[in-house]
């Protein structure tokens, strides 16, 4: 068996001294191999042809190959071959020419495709997972025209190529469904990652579907929190004139709850609703925005919905009503609060201020006529004693029930932010925790 003879093997080798029983001069070549890539292989050409009668001779570097244990390590530099012989020469007797080890050498399998294959891994032209080097770097040494081979191929190894593509994406599908159902795995990530894209583009389906149990999923045991008056879903109301910085406000304050949850260890995300068919790729996202979204984005009934999800949770959605239950809406519009809702047909408007729970307006302020900064205001919602009347046309006044008690002005930006989340909306949407009171524990006194 030792002595068995080939028609065609391959090799690979480090391009490491070490690993190559040359001269001292001719190992000095390996300082420097991309330098020195032509010398290298007309070594190693010279000591095949010297020694055995050759068909073909091909040769590659690879530097440029991922770790597969390590994916952010390249795999060390090293050389490719394809020999094939006129007459059949061993594994052994191709070592000792070479001068490296006789386990870097690998005989072929008998199938019609052999030399094929090895044709093509020297660019690897049929592996999906592993880059692709340029037909014209192989080296032959006028044995095998390589370019005109690989254009006669071409066309089939790039099928081939796909077909194993995407028969590895099935393979990877599982994992990538366990990963959504865990929460490991965003929406947000899998469009950004190459791999897991094509693997949602081959399966689509099967993807969007579990996102979708998983959004429910989330929603429904949100909603049973709510229940259990774990949290209490707040609504903050964004107001300012076009151009005031709203819908920056509103991202600003959305992204630092979102910190502060998973600093806390709630699996959190924003959710920016659309204003056609807002909630059709919503997946069970803690923190949802509606920017600049018109009054009639949303039936009256469904505004209604969002707001109070303990009653009616199951929002209208282009192909199946969505259970809708976040921590936090932050909604953003120009318009007064009462003049927003008031457009909605067939409902009072005093359902919805009553269930707007601050109102963060945004100011220009001016001195003198000129503009020099803004500032910033909040005001929380509140039962009036007494309804007031306010005219919104001239045919039509609007009896309000509930208004918004100013709360505090602030003209820092951060300050603003971190005074409503830290006072106002995390003891809202966030379980109490023995943390949340670390600041009484001077003013205790201790019995031991």
């Amino acid at each position: 068996m030792k002595n068995r003879r080939y028609q065609i093997l391959s090799f690979e080798q480090q391009l490491n001294a070490k690993y190559w029983d040359w001269t001292v001069e001719k190992l000095k070549l390996f300082d420097d191999y991309q330098s020195h890539k032509k010398a290298i292989f007309q070594e190693i050409y010279n000591r095949i042809s010297e020694n055995f009668e050759l068909e073909v001779i091909a040769l590659n570097i690879h530097d440029m190959d991922i770790s597969e244990m390590h994916p952010d390590t390249f795999v060390a530099p090293h050389v490719h071959g394809v020999v094939k012989f006129k007459v059949k020469r061993s594994i052994s007797q191709l070592a000792e020419v070479l001068g490296i080890g006789a386990e870097f050498i690998k005989k072929t399998e008998r199938h019609r495709y052999n030399f094929e294959n090895l044709m093509a891994y020297l660019i690897h032209a049929k592996n999906p997972d592993k880059h692709m080097y340029s037909p014209e770097n192989v080296e032959t040494f006028g044995t095998f025209d390589y370019l005109s081979y690989f254009q006669s191929k071409e066309k089939q190894w790039k099928e081939y190529k796909a077909t194993c593509k995407r028969e590895d994406s099935k393979l990877s599908l599982a994992y990538t469904l366990d990963q959504i159902y865990n929460g490991t795995l965003s929406y947000r990530d899998l469009m950004l990652d190459d791999n897991l894209a094509y693997i949602f583009a081959n399966h689509q389906q099967e993807i969007r579907d579990r996102f979708t149990f998983r959004g429910e999923r989330t929603a429904f045991l949100r909603l049973e929190d709510l229940r259990l008056n774990k949290y209490k879903m707040t609504v903050i109301y964004v107001e300012g004139r076009p151009g005031v910085g709203k819908t920056y406000f509103a991202r600003e304050l959305a992204q630092t709850i979102k910190n502060y949850g998973i600093a806390n260890g709630y699996d959190s995300d924003i959710f920016s609703a659309s204003s056609s068919n807002p909630f059709d790729d919503y997946f069970g996202e803690d923190i949802l925005i509606l920017d600049d979204l018109r009054p009639q984005s949303i039936s009256s009934s469904d505004w209604l919905k969002l707001f109070d999800p303990l009653n009616e949770a199951k929002m209208s959605a282009r192909y199946k009503n969505r259970l809708i239950v976040p921590r936090v809406i932050i909604m953003t519009n120009y318009k007064k609060t009462e003049d927003f809702f008031s457009e909605l047909i067939g409902e009072d408007v005093n359902q919805f201020i009553r269930r707007v729970n601050f109102s963060a307006e945004i100011l220009k302020e001016k001195e003198g006529g000129e503009l020099y900064g803004k500032y910033y205001h909040l005001s929380e919602s509140k039962e009036l004693a007494i309804p007031k009347q306010k005219r919104i046309s001239e045919d039509e006044v609007l009896t309000l029930e509930y208004d918004f008690e100013s709360l505090y002005s602030n003209n820092d930006k951060d300050n603003f932010i971190n005074q409503l989340l830290n006072y106002y909306v995390y003891p809202r949407i966030y379980p109490k925790t023995e943390q949340d009171f670390a600041f009484l524990n001077e003013k205790i006194t201790r019995i031991d």
